[in-house]
């Protein structure tokens, strides 16, 4: 971002621009890693369905860094099938680029750290192929993205390191109950399992229903087919045995949190396209499969359009009430170009009042950074106070009052 906030002369769409280009490019990235690693039929499969993915067109729009570390995913996946796939002078530069990529992910997102174990579960099973180069090509790889995590942590005693290391016994621990914090109980491994079948539904349907539950079945079965086959041939189901102790490790490694909320996925982001588009691959081998496929493709593109079209989502923004969502960007610009305007040149103090007030400077950055933008960013103190109230109450004094996504008043207050 800062690389990208310079380049749209700060303004903020500049990072949702940005995102918007990510997005039509994961499209292209999953087509090129499928089509390696399974075939083009596969791949066709899978980039149509992350180009209409509920929870891939969310991610974009959220415009959120964290999205690039689900993205990383994709070549993570290639390089580390290759790797074990690989002879020695290939695998020493699969297994580097392998580290690599977790390095890059886990500097977008530490969940990421999760994909290590997993990674090394990978190495261990197919250890007769591993070479020693390839592992420290490896370590290699993983380091040189966190250096400046190390060095950080090298000032500070590797404190984070050391709350890090304590972290994951403690969630393990209170987990099974031997510890008095983060207890299992029946809701929180309902709950584990129902965020996962959330998960895989919402990365393929817009909305809840029993053909959701119906693929859901379906798929599921069929990775356990896979998945049995690899286990008798590991040497022709690579991909098959990666992806499934990836999943496994990864997932293990969430339901320990307990109650995980969603973006804890990103871990495995694009997993659950790519065990549906194997299994439409598979399926349409048969004359039989090719109809049920079909039908799939169209409930969801159906589905999907009626959805993005709608005003549940084209123009969400613009239709929901205040304390759902931030006040919108126009209204956000046209709070700050009436406070610039009013102050005439002079020093501004805000302060805010509506939902998520106890984050830090009570959520009001939006409109110190547009502030920023205008040339007057605010001060701690200042001859002109304003109160911006977004939750819709009136108080009596002076304020800017946004009611029902309106500015309703404006006037200042001289200290």
């Amino acid at each position: 971002m800062a690389i990208v906030l310079p380049l749209g002369n700060y303004h903020p769409l500049a990072g949702a621009v940005f995102f918007a280009v990510v997005g039509v490019g994961a499209v292209a990235v999953m087509y090129w890693v499928i089509k390696e690693l399974l075939g083009v039929k596969a791949s066709l499969f899978a980039a149509y369905l992350l180009a209409i993915s509920p929870a891939w067109v969310k991610l974009t729009r959220d415009s959120r860094f964290n999205a690039i570390a689900a993205l990383l995913f994709l070549p993570f996946i290639y390089f580390l099938v290759k790797t074990v796939e690989s002879t020695t002078k290939k695998q020493i530069k699969y297994l580097f680029l392998t580290g690599l990529t977790i390095g890059f992910m886990y500097s977008f997102f530490p969940t990421q750290i999760v994909l290590l174990p997993s990674t090394i579960a990978v190495l261990l099973i197919y250890r007769k192929r591993i070479k020693y180069k390839s592992l420290l090509a490896g370590a290699a790889g993983l380091i040189i993205p966190v250096i400046p995590f190390l060095i950080h942590n090298a000032l500070t005693r590797f404190d984070m390191l050391l709350k890090l290391a304590a972290w994951v016994p403690y969630r393990i621990l209170g987990f099974v109950g031997l510890y008095p914090k983060n207890n299992a109980d029946t809701f929180v491994i309902q709950d584990n399992f129902y965020s996962l079948y959330n998960f895989f539904t919402d990365s393929w349907l817009t909305t809840n229903s029993n053909f959701g539950l119906l693929i859901f079945g379906a798929v599921f079965i069929f990775v356990l087919i896979q998945v049995k086959k690899g286990i008798k041939r590991p040497k022709k189901y690579t991909f098959w045995i990666t992806i499934s102790i990836i999943f496994i490790v990864s997932y293990l490694g969430i339901f320990l949190h307990g109650s995980p909320p969603p973006h804890y996925y990103l871990v495995m982001f694009p997993i659950p396209l790519l065990f549906l588009a194997s299994f439409l691959d598979y399926i349409t081998t048969k004359r039989t499969g090719i109809l049920f496929a079909v039908v799939i493709l169209l409930v969801i593109t159906i589905t999907s359009m009626r959805f993005y079209f709608s005003d549940n989502w084209f123009t969400k923004y613009t239709q929901s009430k205040l304390g759902v969502i931030p006040v919108p960007y126009h209204l956000q610009e046209n709070v700050v170009g009436l406070m610039v305007k009013d102050a005439r040149g002079e020093n501004i103090s805000i302060n805010r009042i509506g939902p998520l007030d106890h984050f830090s400077s009570d959520f009001s950055q939006n409109y110190i950074y547009l502030l920023w933008r205008e040339g007057n960013e605010p001060v701690e103190s200042a001859a002109n106070q304003y109160l911006i109230i977004e939750d819709g109450s009136e108080l009596s004094g002076d304020y800017i009052l946004i009611k029902d996504f309106k500015l309703v008043k404006l006037t200042k207050k001289k200290s």
